[in-house]
This record gives C-alpha cells, structure tokens and sequence, in this order.
C-alpha cells in the first residue's frame, strides 16, 4: 500500500491549527501500516508546529494477525506526545470503527466478534500511554 502521508509537503502545514483525517483500511489493501504514513509525515513538519486539534476517525478490518496492527500506533502516540515540536496541541481525538473479516465471519461470527473486541480492549492500553499522560481529559479514544 502506498503511504498516502509520504509525499506531504511539511513546510505548507506549518500553519495549520486542525488536522481532521478519515481513513479506511480494508483486507484487500493488503499489510501495511493502518495510519498510511501518518506519523511519519508529522514527524518532518518544522518544530513548533501551529497544531492545535488532531481527529483521526479509522475504520479497519480486523483478521487474525490483529496485533500486527498495534506496532503503527506506537509512533503516533510518540510523535503527538512531543510537547517541544507540538506545543499548541490541545485536543486529540482517536475512533476506531473496527469490523472483522469476512474470512471469520464466514465461519463464525463470533470468532470475528472476539477479535475486533480484542482489539479494542488492547488499543487504549497498548498505543496510548503518552498521549493519555500528557493530554489527559483532551485525549479521547473512541471504538466500535
């Protein structure tokens, strides 16, 4: 999958207060990372950005390699965790619409059921520690 976030020009987002994106990942998209770049391409705008409000909204298929998607969010939550190069960041929000397989739901909904409910449990816990930490109340995690 090409990284949609790769080819971001970070000196034009230099004054940009809110950040609103909507992505989908989908089982035929293939592996890859679920944010499409995301943290990478935060990562080259200049210090001291103007980002002030950040809303992901990701809907993902869910299959059995679901931990596979947990290792992407670990730079997001270390990028956005940043106060030095985001230092008018208020407010983060994170949902997560997440939907199994069709391979599982074929053989059984409750096994895909299982999995998009074990994924959510672990997200919070396993993605998030710096940003939970540092924007408390103005970081908000969201699943279904």
């Amino acid at each position: 999958m090409a990284e949609v976030f790769e080819h971001m020009n970070p000196t034009s987002m230099q004054l940009l207060r809110k950040l609103n994106l909507k992505l989908q990942l989908t089982p035929h998209a293939g592996p890859g990372d679920p944010l499409m770049g995301l943290p990478q391409g935060l990562a080259r705008m200049p210090a001291r950005s103007s980002l002030e409000e950040i809303c992901i909204n990701l809907s993902i298929c869910i299959s059995g390699e679901w931990s596979a998607h947990m290792q992407h969010w670990g730079p997001l939550d270390e990028i956005l965790g940043d106060r030095n190069r985001f230092p008018r960041l208020e407010r983060i929000q994170i949902l997560v619409s997440a939907a199994p397989d069709s391979a599982f739901v074929e053989v059984d909904q409750r096994i895909g059921d299982w999995l998009v409910l074990l994924f959510i449990q672990s997200m919070p816990e396993e993605c998030f520690s710096t940003m939970r930490k540092i924007y408390g109340a103005n970081f908000t995690f969201q699943a279904g």
